[in-house]
């Protein structure tokens, strides 16, 4: 009797059901594919490794994400206008906006909760005067932001009337500079200023000491910075990732998650 009854479960069509659905195999082969676009070289947040994958605390975080809702989630690296472009055409169903400018009505996007909060703050030099940073402060001298971010607008909105600009494609141009005397500052952020000036020694002959980071207090940067983007016809998958930003317990400073957690995921990204 205990013979047939194996002999009927295994013959069962609910038995090839059950097993097929517990094979690792299969179940890949039916999660959701969702395609993000990315910049590449922005670390400490996302960059591409030797092997073209990406890395950085930005990708651990989404990739936590993407296990939440069952997802496997591929990679895009592009300039950032041409992101956006692939977005509003469907090429990708989602956008990692670091500090990029976007006007979430104009672009039609809905934005999800933040990956992490940023802490904006200017590396000078360490005997600088300028410890409390004001805009009077930098009356006559020459401040380093990257090009096109908020913290660029921020600049032209706060700081312009005292002291000129210097927009940099690359932070790390604005660091080099900042090091030889073409810059009195660098606005930036503080995760980039710990990973990338701090602990990492970008010029062979300047020791860390040498630079150091000033906090800016009292600053309202735009609500849409370190944040998934979604055409607005896709807002359900928002909804989706707001329940697992929340699940993950993601509410806390880039600072924070660059020290409490190492960027171990790795995925390749799609030409």
């Amino acid at each position: 009797m205990r013979t047939l009854l194996i002999t009927l479960l295994i013959m069962s069509p609910w038995f090839g059901i059950n097993a097929a659905s517990n094979n690792p195999k299969n179940k890949a082969e039916n999660q959701d594919i969702i395609n993000i676009g990315v910049t590449a070289n922005r670390k400490p947040f996302i960059y591409l490794n030797e092997d073209q994958s990406t890395e950085g605390i930005l990708i651990q975080a989404i990739e936590s994400i993407c296990t939440e809702i069952d997802a496997r989630c591929l990679y895009t690296a592009k300039e950032f206008p041409n992101l956006l472009y692939d977005l509003q055409n469907s090429s990708i169903q989602l956008l990692l906006v670091i500090d990029d400018i976007v006007l979430p009505e104009i672009d039609q996007l809905t934005l999800s909760e933040p990956l992490c909060h940023m802490q904006p703050l200017f590396i000078q030099a360490s005997d600088s005067e300028t410890v409390k940073p004001k805009p009077e402060d930098y009356k006559k001298k020459m401040i380093g932001v990257r090009y096109g971010s908020m913290m660029h607008l921020d600049l032209l909105d706060n700081y312009s009337e005292f002291a000129s600009l210097r927009p940099y494609g690359l932070l790390e141009s604005g660091v080099f500079d900042l090091v030889n005397g073409r810059i009195d500052a660098l606005y930036t952020e503080a995760s980039f200023y710990h990973s990338r000036v701090k602990t990492a020694k970008l010029i062979s002959n300047v020791t860390n000491e040498k630079l150091q980071g000033f906090n800016v207090e009292d600053i309202k940067l735009p609500q849409t910075h370190m944040r998934l983007a979604a055409d607005t016809s896709n807002a359900d998958l928002i909804k989706r990732i707001n329940a697992a930003i929340k699940a993950a317990k993601l509410d806390q400073s880039c600072l924070e998650l660059l020290m409490g957690r190492n960027p171990t995921h790795s995925t390749t990204s799609r030409p």
